[in-house]
């Protein structure tokens, strides 16, 4: 989770430099690059600072989450944005795919067993 957070944070502070190109122009817009940097700000803050069923929990949220907005965009135009928190927190429904392939990872990182238990 660790990781998934720095990632989350450093793709919404290169997306204000335009990386990766390639996109729309309303792709990397403020709020969106702020969605990466607050979500990766949560899951890093959870990550270090709570327990295990917390961490546990914030995947299963995650994963909830990314696949709602993945419904929102397959039923959406690929145009469309989900403005959660409007200027805040916004989510391209264009981008569907990743969303739904986003949820899969945290529902499997939410499944995984701690490593570091004593087992007897």
């Amino acid at each position: 989770m660790i990781v998934a957070g720095v990632l989350y944070v450093l793709f919404g502070v290169l997306a204000f430099f335009d990386i990766p190109g390639g996109h729309e122009e309303h792709h990397h817009s403020f709020a969106h690059n702020l969605t990466h940097i607050v979500l990766g700000l949560v899951l890093l803050f959870v990550t270090t600072k709570t327990n295990p069923h917390a961490r546990k929990a914030l995947c299963f949220v995650f994963a909830a989450a990314y696949c709602l907005i993945g419904l929102f965009g397959v039923f959406m135009s690929k145009a469309a944005t989900l403005k959660v928190v409007p200027g805040v927190i916004e989510f391209h429904a264009g981008d569907y795919g990743v969303h739904f392939a986003t949820a899969f990872l945290f529902f499997i990182l939410g499944g995984l067993r701690r490593s570091d238990r004593v087992q007897g």
